[in-house]
């Protein structure tokens, strides 16, 4: 996620993301297929910090490792 946003913040002329279709998928953007929602795309295209939204993902990252606990063997 940082080097795309970095080849974007370089090149920021130069830098497009892959148009559809991609396999399948005939409207979706790939990336957003990649990635699995728009947002990344949405974060890189206005330059918001990339590392500021992989944190925003810490909360849910902690009540996974919480709901997952009971079902760990060892």
């Amino acid at each position: 996620m940082e080097l795309i946003a970095e080849f974007r913040r370089q090149a920021p002329d130069r830098f497009a993301w892959r148009e559809p279709p991609y396999e399948y998928e005939h409207d979706k953007e790939p990336i957003d297929i990649l990635f699995g929602s728009d947002r990344l795309r949405k974060v890189i295209d206005v330059g918001e910090d990339v590392g500021t939204f992989v944190a925003s993902w810490k909360p849910d990252e902690e009540a996974f490792r919480e709901m997952r606990k009971k079902y760990l063997l060892y």
